[in-house]
């Protein structure tokens, strides 16, 4: 007889969990999917207004017919409202109960609404899913001006979209630069740099104290005095796990639902992923930790080993079509941390790369506009290769480390005559033109 296995929750990471699941052991479980929204929602958590014009059904990653297909119940419109962890049954707002064997809950996380004087007037919004980005699409019909507050990458992926749709755009960032949890100061600065070529302004270390208006939004205060005029706020400043049903229920919460390497909570039989979880006292809202943690469920609920880390976490964003990368350990001043920088800058080209070592082993990687390479590093960062023999040429890639008839020359001439090297062996950190290295390269000593 199959075991009872219940979710709480239908975004990506369940979407992700139900197909390791069918993959491994398909006939384990009788599942059914309880979510509280009235239609599908796995879609990625943050959409584009360019993507939300496409159909609806071109958008979710699994429809209804999916979850059908593969037996699996799912139920729209069924809010869970408790969980009795001793009985294992839940309830719904309707009165609803089903019991469980297994219970796993994915209730994701909730976009963080700023209290300031004027959060409530007409036209402050947040942006995060499939509902958010079609406000955002509808408001655009009108033009005018709006501002967003938050500089990650929510903010700027929602700021892009409504210049891209006509309307006049700021965005306002606390933090000294954008996205600094990703980037390094140097590939922050370049993306700003795009972003207000295309006519986004931007205003970083900043702090917004109220939002003016009567009923409608007229503008914004700053702590500094300064005021900009507006008729959108859009709130885009991260967001906040959903735990209200896990603290309830009596599992232990800490920042999230607290879970262990192998998505088990502090009670039998319950588990949790996703961006609910609180894993080693982190919280993560990467797609690719919620695949990684929907792997090791799936093996723990199939009886298989499974270890979840978040050790090497890689980021990879793309705004504006610019794609970037990082992983590891990249402090904006290397030396200080024990660490050693090998860098290249295009800026013609839009290129900034930089690899971070220590001693003979690659511990980080920070990588905007040329991403190709991304996974080449990733596996040295992950393995620990010693990249002592190669460590001159490793800033140009795998193709040209691989090709060893290769000129050496070749690579440094592809790039634009204002590129730069940082950071070269034996050469104490100094900064060279390309010109310089090529005569290393080559065999010629550099002057």
């Amino acid at each position: 007889m199959k075991q009872k296995l219940l979710v709480i929750g239908n975004g990506v990471a369940t979407t992700c969990l139900l197909e390791h699941l069918i993959e491994l052991d398909a006939n384990r479980y009788d599942i059914t999917v309880l979510e509280a929204n009235t239609r599908v929602s796995n879609a990625p958590r943050v959409m584009s207004l360019e993507r939300f014009g496409e159909a609806y059904h071109g958008i979710i990653t699994h429809d209804e017919d999916w979850y059908a297909e593969h037996g699996i119940r799912l139920l729209m419109s069924t809010p869970v409202e408790t969980i009795n962890t001793d009985k294992q049954w839940v309830c719904t707002a309707h009165g609803m109960q089903f019991d469980y064997d297994k219970l796993v809950i994915a209730t994701g996380s909730d976009p963080i609404m700023v209290p300031l004087l004027g959060h409530t007037l007409q036209g402050v919004h947040v942006h995060r899913d499939l509902d958010d980005a079609d406000y955002l699409r509808k408001i655009t019909r009108n033009k005018g001006r709006a501002v967003v507050i938050g500089g990650d990458l929510p903010g700027l992926q929602a700021a892009v979209s409504l210049k891209q749709q006509g309307m006049d755009v700021c965005v306002v960032h606390l933090g000294e630069r954008l996205m600094a949890s990703q980037l390094d100061s140097k590939a922050g600065f370049l993306l700003r740099r795009e972003l207000e070529r295309c006519g986004i302004g931007i205003r970083t270390a900043t702090r917004t104290t109220d939002i003016l208006g009567d009923s409608q939004v007229l503008g914004l205060h700053f702590a500094d005095g300064s005021e900009t005029t507006c008729e959108k706020v859009i709130m885009a400043i991260g967001n906040r796990p959903s735990t209200r049903l896990a603290a309830q229920a009596g599992l232990a919460v800490s920042h999230g639902i607290v879970v262990d390497d192998t998505m088990c909570t502090s009670v039998d039989n319950v588990h949790a992923l996703g961006d609910c979880v609180d894993h080693r006292g982190k919280c993560h809202g990467l797609m690719a930790l919620t695949h990684d943690m929907a792997e090791a469920l799936a093996s723990t609920l199939s009886g298989k080993p499974a270890s979840f880390s978040s050790a090497a976490t890689a980021t990879r964003l793309t705004v504006n079509g610019i794609d970037s990368y990082s992983a590891g350990r990249h402090p904006d001043n290397a030396a200080e941390s024990g660490l050693q920088d090998i860098i290249l800058r295009d800026a013609t080209a839009g290129i900034y790369k930089r690899l971070v070592l220590e001693g003979p082993r690659l511990v980080g990687i920070v990588l905007y506009g040329d991403t190709s390479d991304a996974d080449w590093y990733a596996d040295m960062l992950k393995t620990g290769t010693d990249i002592s023999e190669m460590r001159d040429i490793l800033i140009f890639g795998q193709a040209f480390h691989e090709d060893a008839e290769r000129d050496p020359s070749a690579a440094l001439a592809a790039l634009s005559d204002d590129a730069e090297i940082l950071g070269c062996a034996d050469l104490n950190q100094d900064e060279m033109r390309f010109q310089s290295l090529a005569k290393r390269l080559q065999g010629t000593p550099s002057e």
